[in-house]
């Protein structure tokens, strides 16, 4: 079959095959094979990558929400800290009014065991001096 346009320069003869080359049926298969199991790989490949980047999406949000709950956590240890050092301080100082109160009443303590000697010793003396009178 031959066309003729009047536009066209030279005449074009339809031969009714391609210009590719002709390629045997098995060639073809193995080729069709290659092509579907590449396709088949980039497929894999595509998805295994689009899967690793949502984790490392979620690690990253993951670990921003773990830095948040740390720096929580610390503020919270923080505040542990300074309440249990109040207290401390507060016990201490009740320690120390205790141990004022403790040295008072031993100071009392040991006064009175002092004046109770004196009175003793007075008393034996008082006794031993009636003792001489009435003997003589």
């Amino acid at each position: 079959m031959s066309t003729k346009n009047s536009t066209d320069l030279v005449e074009y003869v339809d031969k009714g095959h391609s210009f590719l080359p002709d390629i045997p049926n098995t060639q073809k298969n193995q080729l069709e094979d290659r092509l579907s199991s590449q396709e088949r790989t980039i497929a894999f490949l595509l998805e295994q990558a689009f899967r690793i980047k949502e984790d490392i999406s979620a690690c990253l949000q993951g670990t921003h929400g773990f830095r948040k709950e740390e720096s929580l956590a610390r503020r919270l240890l923080e505040n542990h800290i300074q309440t249990i050092t109040s207290i401390v301080k507060k016990l201490s100082q009740n320690i120390e009014i205790l141990e004022d109160q403790i040295r008072v009443r031993d100071q009392a303590a040991t006064g009175t065991n002092f004046a109770v000697q004196e009175l003793n010793t007075k008393h034996l003396h008082g006794v031993g001096d009636l003792r001489g009178r009435v003997a003589r």
